[in-house]
């Protein structure tokens, strides 16, 4: 019994974490009462606390307190902001929280929620088929409430209806799940009044639904699980229903439970991936993506035409895109009235304009300078249609729509072309699921280092692609189960309905891709189920398979190569693969990079390595105008967050455009279409690496300027790092000039950029290792001025250095770099060891390239190389 010697008071995420997942695994409520001592009300309903853990501990909850003067961090992460709050998990989610002393109230969504007396006698009978065929009954009868309850919710069942009379009257626990449900007796029949409790009646659903699926397995698509299980290519089941069967039949009753919980959970997604299929959503998608903008920026960055560039490049670009200009991240919400910040107030049911969007579940925001002020409402919303309109979300939505569109993406159509048809840019992709509350896309590409094969590449809606440990040995995840929804081909889908369209939609156990610790994901996994849970998966597999080969055209398969993602085989050797943990990665990944910092730090997905470095590795080459202009001019604003080669269009610049400030009105909007349309848009899209920095916007000061992330702290430094590559152009590097806008706010705050040259590539590799060693020091270089450094002993003859600090001289026209074949910028930010500033705000002292948000005239960056023919050099020496 729950008495109150064994109600445990939580002090930490960590320990809220480890009770969390113990419920899960024991199939249990989790009800955890957040409190202070200095609250009335909570010290007032403590003894009923008390009395309800006791009453419910049968019905398996587990009840534990929170003190908020002493878990902040714990309050914050579960947005508790009034006292007393009692929240309620299951399945590792919160499902319903209660704000106040309302005690009543808790207990109406206690007994709503904890497993129902009525389906726990169905589950026990000892007669499983009648079990499964009263199971079968009720289900039928439920869906046709849940389905109709935007109308009227009026039902009657006639006593002498014959599923009642030769089935339901006979199962214990049958008739008592239809009273439970809310059905009334008058005369002959039971009713069901209007004002049914529906998330009542689902909760049952789940349970019901899943007792029946695992007598039924011949009747749904089945995937792959652990890396011991491998599915057959022969197309036969291999014994699969019976070894279902026996795995299933072998749990307890406990374990049961868990089985169709953990069961309806994996198939949760499939009815979101059904939705992709359909015509008018695609096309407008197809509409929305600026899919040639995405080309010529690719095309750019990779240095190759149009029609060469890779579906990889393509990828690169199509997430960038979505990232920063298609969708927002719902961080938090401001009043419309007076512009506060708005706390969240709980969750609501959708109204009937929302449930269009089929919304997981709907928040609720007030306004916390005044309570008659209109209230938010935050739809999770998971029909991709709507999220084309909204563009607003978390991660659920941000995979959501990404895969969506990943999957849509198809390349431009030539007129010229006969019997054009769409060319998607990527054969297949998948919808990844983690059930540590992340979610993130795969795309079937090439291998980049084993050309001619293909596989399954991760990529999070963060920006991250290809990094599959990201999440692990990045973000600190303790992974569980990872299932890939496989987003079945549009022509296999044609012309079905909905319930058709999810029996082709393959689900797969990833989560051995994504953890090099096998033996600690098993451990927190349910180790009765893996056997199950195997069998069902590779079922899934085999149905979906015969689905897929029946439906997919000669063409289509002919245009997926020769490994097609659509196949067992290919199921087949994914899953062996798994057998072996994924090497550890080159360099240390990052932590989280989306949501504001307090929801990252909360979740405990910032990482704690030292922040590593980030980009693609771009080098700036000249453009055959720059080359024949002489110059080469690069130039950025922060205000609108661009950069500029002047002279590297067609037509000679005016003195003007080369100049630093311009003069007379200036067409921002102009500028920056001009800097998406160049691969120009955006301080990172440049740089050849970086670490640590990133873009502030300062509204309510109107100033814009690069620092380190937002709560770094102060050991860390932050990096930018550009480099200008002349070697196979003729041309050497002649006279060179260099602005740079940098303010340190503290004694111990500090910034530099540091030009250094290479003669040759070799000199450029070694000058890249010599800067960096240099730059990690933070006193030798002299920093009153501009000093040319000598190169260090391991560096190529005729390498230098140029140093430039706040309140250093401008470097103009040096000749310090004269006859080089490349130069690297770097720029470092950092805070002295042994400063005074306080941490948490360290990161903001020293900054790059501060303006004023309306500042669309000056350039606080000017980098300007003159380059000079190699035999003009040398007539010259």
């Amino acid at each position: 019994m729950n008495t109150v010697q064994s109600i445990q008071v939580l002090q930490t995420v960590e320990e809220f974490g480890s009770l969390l997942e113990q419920c899960a695994s024991e199939n249990s409520l989790l009800l955890l009462d957040f409190y202070a001592d200095w609250c009335g009300p909570c010290r007032a309903v403590a003894p009923q606390f008390y009395k309800l853990a006791e009453e419910f501990h049968p019905r398996r909850v587990v009840c534990a307190k929170v003190n908020a003067d002493h878990a902040r961090e714990l309050c914050m992460r579960e947005f508790v902001s009034a006292l007393p709050t009692f929240k309620l998990y299951r399945n590792r989610e919160c499902v319903n929280t209660v704000v106040g002393a309302r005690m009543e109230q808790l207990r109406t969504v206690l007994n709503r929620q904890a497993m129902d007396p009525s389906v726990v006698q169905i589950i026990q009978t000892d007669q499983p088929e009648n079990g499964r065929n009263a199971a079968k009954i009720l289900l039928r009868i439920f869906r046709d409430v849940t389905q109709n309850r935007l109308g009227s919710t009026n039902q009657c069942l006639k006593l002498s209806d014959p599923d009642l009379q030769t089935c339901l009257l006979n199962v214990p626990g049958a008739m008592e799940c239809l009273f439970a449900a809310g059905y009334q007796e008058a005369e002959d029949e039971l009713v069901l009044p209007e004002n049914v409790d529906i998330d009542r009646i689902r909760i049952m659903m789940e349970y019901l639904s899943g007792f029946c699926e695992k007598q039924s397995h011949k009747d749904i698509p089945a995937a792959t699980a652990a890396p011991s299980q491998t599915a057959r290519t022969d197309g036969s089941d291999g014994g699969g229903g019976a070894q279902l069967d026996n795995a299933v039949s072998s749990l307890d009753i406990t374990q049961t439970i868990s089985w169709i919980q953990l069961l309806n959970r994996v198939v949760e997604p499939v009815r979101t991936i059904s939705t992709y299929l359909d015509p008018q959503a695609r096309e407008r998608a197809r509409s929305i993506i600026p899919t040639q903008d995405l080309i010529d920026a690719a095309a750019l960055k990779s240095g190759c035409t149009v029609d060469a560039v890779s579906p990889r490049a393509f990828l690169r670009e199509l997430v960038r895109w979505y990232k920063e200009e298609f969708f927002r991240w719902a961080d938090s919400f401001e009043c419309s009235r007076c512009k506060t910040k708005m706390q969240f107030a709980g969750t609501a049911n959708p109204t009937a304009e929302e449930i269009v969007g089929r919304p997981g579940s709907v928040e609720t925001y007030r306004c916390p300078a005044d309570s008659s002020h209109p209230i938010y409402r935050f739809p999770r919303y998971n029909n991709v249609n709507t999220l084309l309109c909204t563009r607003l979300g978390r991660c659920g939505e941000w995979a959501n729509c990404l895969t969506f569109l990943l999957s849509v993406c198809a390349r431009p159509v030539k007129e010229c072309a006969s019997n054009a048809s769409v060319l998607p840019w990527f054969p297949a992709c998948r919808y990844i699921s983690d059930w540590t509350d992340h979610v993130w896309c795969e795309v079937w590409l090439e291998d980049e280092h084993n050309p001619g094969h293909f596989r399954w590449v991760h990529c999070d809606p963060g920006g991250e692609t290809d990094q599959p440990l990201l999440y692990e040995d990045g973000w600190g995840k303790k992974l569980t189960y990872v299932f890939a929804y496989t987003v079945p081909p549009f022509t296999a889908c044609d012309g079905r309905n909905a319930d058709e369209i999810s029996r082709l939609v393959d689900i797969q156990d990833v989560t051995w891709r994504y953890t090099r610790k096998f033996q600690e994901v098993i451990g927190r996994r349910h180790r009765a189920l893996e056997a199950p849970l195997a069998a069902h998966l590779a079922m899934r597999h085999l149905a979906v398979c015969a689905a897929w080969n029946n439906a997919l055209s000669s063409s289509f398969i002919s245009s997926c190569g020769s490994q097609h993602p659509f196949s067992l085989a290919q199921i087949a050797r994914e899953t062996t693969s798994f057998l072996n943990p994924p090497a550890a990665p080159s360099e240390r990944l990052p932590g989280r990079q989306t949501g504001s910092l307090e929801w990252r730090r909360a979740r405990g997905e910032l990482g704690s390595e030292e922040p590593t470095w980030r980009g693609s590795n771009v080098v700036l080459r000249p453009t055959p105008n720059e080359l024949k202009q002489g110059s080469f001019l690069l130039r950025y604003n922060a205000a609108l967050d661009i950069y500029q080669r002047p002279r590297s269009a067609d037509n000679p610049p005016s003195a003007e455009l080369t100049s630093r400030r311009l003069s007379g009105p200036v067409d921002c909007t102009a500028l920056v279409n001009e800097a998406k349309r160049t691969g120009l848009k955006g301080w990172h899209t440049l740089t050849t690496r970086w670490r640590n920095i990133s873009r502030k916007v300062e509204p309510d000061w109107h100033m814009v300027y690069l620092a380190r992330e937002e709560g770094t702290a102060a050991e860390y430094d932050g990096r930018i790092e550009w480099v200008l590559d002349l070697n196979g152009t003729g041309y050497a590097v002649g006279k060179v000039s260099l602005f740079a806008c940098m303010v340190c706010h503290s004694a111990d705050s500090r910034a530099q950029f540091v030009l250094c040259s290479s003669p040759t590539e070799k000199g450029a590799a070694s000058t890249d290792k010599a800067n960096r060693e240099e730059t990690n020091k933070t006193g030798d270089i002299d920093s009153a001025s501009a000093v040319a450094v000598s190169g260090e002993s391991d560096t190529e003859p005729g390498e230098a250095c140029v140093r430039l600090t706040p309140g250093s001289n401008t470097l103009f026209q040096s000749t310090d770099f004269v006859g080089a074949k490349s130069l690297h910028l770097d720029v470092r930010l950092w805070t002295e060891t042994q400063g005074t500033t306080p941490s948490d705000v360290a990161w903001q002292q020293a900054q790059l390239f501060r303006q004023k948000d309306t500042d669309y005239v000056l350039w606080p960056l000017e980098w300007n190389v003159e380059l000079v023919r190699e035999e003009t050099r040398t007539a010259r020496e």
